[in-house]
């Protein structure tokens, strides 16, 4: 990923921290954000509980709008 494409997606990630998770998981510790950029990414394999193995952001598509839910 491009360095300056980096540096703004940890600039909006910061501006989008969350108290809580968009969805329910069992996780803690953790820093949430609202769910607010699109990417794609590429992995090595996939879990058996749908983790993604070594995956790395290929690039940045959009932003989503998630004010009316």
């Amino acid at each position: 990923m491009p360095e300056d494409e980096l540096r703004e997606l940890c600039e909006n990630l910061a501006a989008n921290q969350s108290k809580r998770p968009f969805v329910k998981v069992p996780l803690k510790n953790v820093i949430w954000v609202k769910p607010k950029s699109l990417c794609r990414v590429s992995y090595t394999k996939k879990g058996k509980k749908g983790g993604l193995f070594e995956a790395q952001i290929e690039h940045m598509l959009s932003e989503v709008d998630l004010s009316n839910r």
